[in-house]
């Protein structure tokens, strides 16, 4: 299954989700047993955009992106616009929730994980130049050591 086929099966189970809850709080005035068979993204059986409400998406980070640009709320008819249109691609949506506080909880452990991804990769880059330095003193303590045995040699001699 393509990453567009998972996400457009997260977005069917979204809409669902939020449509059985609408239907609930309306079953509830109304003492009707709410149902939802039928309800797909393309045709949502006549729900009002108002009913379904917003929920929020959480951003894969891009090279040089704004912690303020991973997560951002909508509702399920711009989102599907969003993609159809090209300025959001599936393979940059990492998650969909329901709740703002979801959404913040990942895009801060998202955040936490680049930092401590660059933070070992500024660790690992002065190791590296740690190690460089060390190969070059060898070298050049081998380089004197060799010099200090040809002399030694031609003193025997």
């Amino acid at each position: 299954m393509n990453k567009k086929q998972q996400l457009t099966e997260l977005i069917n189970r979204e809409v669902k989700k939020i449509i059985t809850e609408v239907r609930n709080k309306k079953a509830k005035k109304s003492k009707k047993k709410p149902t939802i068979e039928g309800i797909t993204v393309e045709s949502h059986g006549g729900v009002e955009k108002n009913d379904l409400g917003n929920f929020f998406v959480v951003l894969n980070p891009a090279k040089g992106f704004n912690s303020d640009g991973l997560v951002f709320e909508t509702d399920l008819f711009n989102f599907t616009e969003r993609v159809q249109s090209g300025k959001l691609a599936f393979e940059n949506v990492r998650a969909i929730f329901r709740k703002q506080e979801s959404a913040n909880r990942l895009k801060e452990r998202i955040i936490k994980e680049r930092n401590n991804s660059i933070m070992d990769a500024k660790n690992s880059a002065e190791k590296l130049k740690g190690l460089r330095d060390e190969v070059a003193s060898k070298a050049q303590t081998l380089k004197q050591t060799k010099l200090e045995t040809i002399k030694a040699v031609k003193n025997i001699k």
